[in-house]
């Protein structure tokens, strides 16, 4: 009788790791709010204590699936050593910036993203397709921030973090497919931690922005349609379904006589759509390189 692990469930259980410890610190949260109702914590700085809790579960991610990222968090030389510093980064400019419009450090973030992305990839490219296709995915990326409205007190809307986690399984799934082992199971990872303010949702909910994790996949889109060889097909299936997503969110959410389960369905529906064609063209891709063989 053999005990080896299925692939899948192998592929997948480093992501379980982020998801444990982003739940816990969840639930943490909430009992302490539960425990000392006496205790009323501004909705901003709980907003601030979400995204810090989504943070760690993205350092963790890296921790558990690629330590020399971590290791060189200060002296990036990989793509993807880039990727723990960019998150951090994002979160501190908005802890720093709280009194600016979001506007100002989400677009400083993306400047330092660029830079950020573009120092290893051209180390290894042509300066032309390197900028072009760094400046292309993660300023498509900068764009697409802009349909989904973040609260400052109640942060963003659990509709739109729905295309967020079904982009994020999607690349996970794609990449994995295309021959990036790490890069799938990383984005699984993220896709873990915004799982967690979807399923802990309800009334006391711990607010989060997603935006830390929405970076996070800005970056490993550019990593994977750089290293992973993601057609442009794929690509553009994954910013599409965000794109429809967040579009279709915004409209749903506004129709009173839809239940909450009704909204999230609809919502997910207009995400899947786009990541069918991409979907069916990396299989084919998958088969016709002999199922990774």
């Amino acid at each position: 009788m053999s005990l080896s692990m299925p692939p899948a469930l192998a592929f997948l259980l480093p992501a379980t790791g982020p998801f444990i410890v982003v739940l816990c610190l969840t639930v943490l949260v909430r009992f302490l709010a539960w425990k000392h109702p006496q205790k009323t914590v501004p909705p901003s700085r709980l907003l601030r204590i979400g995204d810090a809790i989504a943070l760690s579960g993205l350092l963790l991610d890296f921790g558990i699936l690629d330590p020399d990222a971590l290791h060189h968090f200060l002296t990036p030389d990989r793509p993807l050593d880039s990727v723990p510093l960019l998150v951090s980064v994002v979160f501190l400019f908005r802890l720093l910036f709280v009194r600016l419009p979001p506007v100002l450090p989400e677009t400083t973030a993306l400047f330092f993203g660029l830079w950020l992305l573009l120092s290893p990839v051209l180390k290894q490219t042509t300066l032309r397709e390197g900028a072009f296709e760094t400046v292309t995915v993660l300023g498509l990326w900068g764009f697409l921030r802009l349909l989904f409205p973040v609260d400052p007190k109640t942060g963003l809307d659990n509709l739109f973090l729905v295309p967020l986690f079904l982009a994020s399984s999607a690349l996970s799934a794609f990449s994995a497919l295309s021959g990036s082992l790490l890069v799938g199971q990383i984005a699984a990872g993220v896709a873990a931690v915004m799982a967690v303010p979807l399923l802990a949702g309800g009334n006391h909910r711990i607010p989060c922005s997603g935006i830390e994790a929405g970076w996070a996949l800005g970056a490993l889109l550019v990593i994977a349609r750089q290293y992973a060889d993601l057609s442009p097909l794929v690509t553009g299936s994954l910013v599409l379904s965000l794109i429809l997503g967040a579009a279709g969110a915004r409209r749903i959410r506004t129709i009173p006589t839809l239940s909450s389960w009704k909204k999230t369905v609809l919502v997910s529906g207009l995400a899947l759509l786009p990541l069918l064609a991409g979907a069916v063209r990396t299989i084919l891709s998958f088969s016709a390189d002999g199922g990774g063989d």
